[in-house]
C-alpha cells in the first residue's frame, strides 16, 4: 500500500539534505506547466525550502490556452515566477536553420528550449534547476533528452503517474492541477492518446509486472528498451590514457582500551580484499595492529607497506599501504604533528605513487588530527591543518600534482580546521562526487567484545554524513568518481569509524 504522507515527508527531507550538500541558501527553479507534476514538485519545494525560495518560469509558446492553471498554482503556493514567451526563439531557430528540420525536431524544440530559458533563470537567481519527470513518463521514454528531462536534481522520477497525484493531494494541491489531463505540450494531443495506453495500467504494470492486454505490455516492453539510453549517462571512449584509483581511509581503533586486535584484523583484512583500494590510509596504528593477521592476509594479495624516515618518532601511528603490482613508489616522508600529540600519534605519512601502466603519479597522505573538543583540541586541529597545508606544498615541488589526504580529523566540514585546509585548495570527495553510496556518518558507537565468540560488534550510526570527523580530501587534477561510507558487517567489527572509500580517475 502506497502511503503517500510518508513518502512526502521523506521527500520533502530529502530535497532539504540536497539543498544543505549541494547548494545550501540556494533558490529551487522549475518550469510551470500548470500540470501535476510541476504542480507537486513545486509544492515539495515549498514545503521543503520555504516558498521565498522557490522560483517558477512560465513559457508559453505564443498563446496557450491552459496558461491559467500555471498562474493559479503560482498564487495557490505563494511563489515568486517569470513568464517568457518562447514563440519568438522557436521560430527565429527554425529560420536560422538552413534546411527543414524534421517533424521529430520541430516537436522536440519547445521543451529544449525551455530547459534553456529555466537554467538562465536559476544561474540568474542563485538556484538549482528541479526536473520534474516521473517515473511513468521516464520509463517509455515520455521525455525530451536536453529538454523537460534535464535538471539538478529529480524528486519525482522514482514516482509513478497514481503516486505524483496521491502525493499532490496530501499537499492540498487544488484538484484542477493534481487531475488535469496531461498534455505532451508538443502536438496537442492526450499522453495516453500517444502512448496507446492508460498510465494507470502502466503504472500497474511497473509496481507488479501485470498487465491484462498482451499488445499493450508488448508496446511498453518495446518503448522501454527503446529508450533507456535516456536514463544513463553518456557513454564515452577510454583510450587507456585515465588512471582510475580507489583510495580508502581507516581509523582502527587502537588497541589501548582493552580492545584486543584479534578478529577485528582479519575483518579489516577482508574488507581491503573485498574492495581492493589502490592505497590505504591507516590511523591509531598502535603496536599490535603493526604485527597481525592483517598484514599477513593483505601482503599477499600484493600490498606494500611504505616505510619513511620516522625521524626519531617510536612508531607511525598513520601508514599507508599500496598496491605493489600496480604501483612503484617515488617519494615517501613522515611528519609528526607540533602541539599537544597523545601517544605521539598524530601524524602524517606520505608517499608519490606511479603508476606502472600509465606512468601517472599521485600523492597519498594518511593523517590524525588531535582529538580533544574543547578550545586547545580546536587551537591543535587547526595548527594540524596548516601543517597539512605545508606539506602538500613540499609533495608537490612546484608542480600540481593530485594529492588524496586520508584521515581521521576529529572534526566535521563546518569546523575552522576543515576552513584552512580548505581555503589552502583541498576539499572533501563527499562533496564533489559523482555518485555516492551510504552516506552516513563515519564514527559510531564502541564496538562490544563478546568473549564467548572473542569478536566485536557495533550499530551504525543514525547521524547525517555532514557529522563525520573521517574525510578523504582531495586537491588537484583528480575527477571523484564515487563516495563510499563502507557499511559491510565486517566494517562494525573492527572499530568506532567506518572505512571511507573513494574512487576518481586522473
Amino acid at each position: 500500500m502506497f502511503d503517500a504522507l510518508k513518502v512526502k515527508n521523506d521527500c520533502v527531507a530529502w530535497i532539504r539534505k540536497f539543498f544543505e550538500e549541494n547548494g545550501p541558501g540556494c533558490n529551487a527553479v522549475l518550469g510551470i506547466s500548470g500540470g501535476k507534476d510541476s504542480s507537486v514538485a513545486a509544492a515539495l519545494c515549498v514545503e521543503a525550502l520555504g516558498k521565498d525560495r522557490v522560483i517558477g518560469v512560465l513559457m508559453p509558446n505564443g498563446d496557450q490556452a491552459d496558461i491559467d492553471m500555471s498562474h493559479l498554482l503560482c498564487r495557490h503556493l505563494g511563489i515568486r515566477n517569470f513568464t517568457v514567451n518562447i514563440r519568438d526563439a522557436v521560430e527565429g531557430l527554425k529560420n536560422a536553420v538552413p534546411f527543414e528540420l524534421s517533424t521529430q525536431s520541430v516537436t522536440n524544440l519547445p521543451p529544449r528550449i525551455r530547459m534553456a530559458v529555466v537554467y538562465a533563470v536559476s544561474q540568474s537567481n542563485n538556484g538549482r534547476v528541479v526536473n520534474t519527470c516521473n517515473l511513468s513518463e521516464d520509463w517509455v521514454g515520455y521525455a525530451t533528452r536536453y529538454g523537460d528531462a534535464a535538471g539538478d536534481f529529480s524528486p519525482l522520477s522514482h514516482l509513478t503517474v497514481q503516486e505524483v497525484k496521491a502525493i499532490g493531494r496530501v499537499l492540498g494541491l487544488p484538484d484542477v492541477l493534481v487531475d488535469k489531463v496531461p498534455i505532451d505540450g508538443l502536438c496537442g494531443k492526450t499522453d495516453e492518446d500517444n502512448l496507446g495506453f492508460l498510465y494507470s495500467e502502466l503504472d500497474r504494470y511497473i509496481r507488479t509486472g501485470v498487465i491484462d492486454d498482451p499488445a499493450k505490455k508488448a508496446r511498453i516492453d518495446r518503448l522501454h528498451k527503446m529508450n533507456l539510453f535516456k536514463l544513463k549517462l553518456m557513454p564515452y571512449f577510454d583510450p587507456g590514457l585515465t588512471e582510475h584509483v580507489k583510495i580508502m581511509s581507516s581509523n582502527v581503533w587502537a588497541d589501548v582500551f582493552g580492545n584486543p586486535v584479534k578478529s577485528r584484523d582479519t575483518n579489516l583484512a577482508t574488507l581491503i580484499e573485498r574492495y581492493m583500494p589502490d592505497a590505504v590510509c591507516f590511523q591509531e596504528m598502535h603496536p599490535h595492529w603493526h604485527d597481525c593477521e592483517l598484514q599477513k592476509r593483505v601482503f599477499a594479495k600484493g600490498y606494500v607497506e611504505s616505510k619513511p624516515a620516522l625521524r626519531g618518532n617510536p612508531l607511525n601511528y598513520t601508514p599507508i599501504y599500496y598496491r605493489g603490482d600496480k604501483f612503484k613508489e617515488i617519494r615517501k616522508g613522515f611528519k609528526k604533528f607540533s602541539g599537544p600529540n597523545d601517544y605521539d600519534s598524530k601524524s602524517a605519512s606520505w608517499t608519490v605513487l606511479e603508476s606502472l601502466e600509465t606512468g601517472k603519479r599521485f600523492a597519498v597522505i594518511a593523517t590524525h588530527f588531535y582529538y580533544e573538543a574543547n578550545d586547545l583540541g580546536n587551537k591543535a586541529r587547526i595548527n594540524n591543518a596548516k601543517e597539512i597545508l605545508k606539506l602538500a606544498e613540499k609533495i608537490r615541488n612546484g608542480g600540481d600534482l593530485p594529492i588524496f589526504c586520508g584521515g581521521d580529523l576529529n572534526c566535521d566540514l563546518l569546523s575552522e580546521p576543515y576552513k584552512v585546509l580548505e581555503d589552502g585548495g583541498f576539499v572533501c570527495s563527499s562533496l564533489i562526487a559523482r555518485d555516492r553510496e551510504n552516506f552516513i556518518c563515519t564514527c559510531h558507537s564502541n564496538p562490544v567484545y563478546d568473549k564467548k565468540t572473542e569478536t566485536f560488534s557495533s550499530e551504525p550510526s543514525t547521524r547525517e554524513n555532514k557529522y563525520s570527523i573521517d574525510h578523504i580530501l582531495t586537491s588537484g587534477l583528480a575527477d571523484v568518481v564515487k563516495y563510499t561510507v563502507i557499511c559491510d558487517d565486517e566494517a562494525f567489527r573492527v572499530s568506532d569509524h567506518n572505512p571511507v572509500l573513494v574512487e576518481a580517475e586522473m
